[in-house]
C-alpha cells in the first residue's frame, strides 16, 4: 500500500514544525536571560536595598552619617537581618555605588518643609541599571528616613 501525501498536508506539516522552532527559539531566550542577566539584576537589587539600610543603621547607631565603606562592615557585622540573599558584603561594595560625600544631601532635603519629588542619585548599581525593588529605591528610602526624623508625618 502506498500513502501519497497530499500539498495541503505538507504545509501543514511545515507551518507546525517552523512553529515549534520559533517557540523553541523563544523559550531559549528566555532562558538564557534567566540565567544570565536574572541574577545579576538580583544582586543588584538586594545590593541597593540592603546599602541603604546599612546607612540608616549606622546613623541610627552612630548619629551620624557614614564616611566610607569600612564604617558600614562595621555595622553590616555577620549580615543576618539584612537583604542579603544572594550576596555578601564584599560583593555589596563591589557591586554598589555610594557617594558617601553627598550623603548629607538627602539629609538636608529632608529638612525641607515640602518634600521633594528628585532625589539626587547617591546609592546605585556600578552598571548602572535602574532596577531595584518597588518601594525600596535606595536613596528614597534614606530620604524617608530622615524626613520621619524631621517631620511628624512619613511623605506619600
Amino acid at each position: 500500500m502506498i500513502i501519497v501525501i497530499k500539498e495541503p498536508m505538507r504545509r501543514g506539516f511545515k507551518w507546525l514544525a517552523w512553529s515549534f522552532g520559533l517557540l523553541l527559539l523563544a523559550f531559549g531566550g528566555v532562558a538564557l536571560w534567566i540565567h544570565f542577566y536574572l541574577p545579576s539584576l538580583l544582586k543588584d537589587c538586594y545590593g541597593q536595598w540592603t546599602s541603604a539600610e546599612l546607612v540608616i543603621e549606622y546613623h541610627i547607631a552612630h548619629s551620624s552619617l557614614p564616611a566610607n565603606w569600612q564604617d558600614l562592615r562595621e555595622t553590616y557585622g555577620d549580615g543576618k537581618g539584612y537583604h542579603t540573599a544572594y550576596t555578601n558584603f564584599d560583593e555589596i561594595k563591589e557591586r554598589i555605588v555610594i557617594d558617601f560625600g553627598k550623603l548629607p544631601d538627602l539629609q538636608n532635603l529632608a529638612r525641607q518643609p515640602a518634600k521633594t519629588n528628585t532625589l539626587p542619585k547617591i546609592i546605585y548599581p556600578k552598571d548602572g541599571e535602574k532596577a531595584y525593588w518597588s518601594g525600596a529605591e535606595p536613596n528614597e528610602l534614606v530620604y524617608k528616613y530622615f524626613w520621619r526624623k524631621e517631620h511628624p508625618s512619613p511623605p506619600n
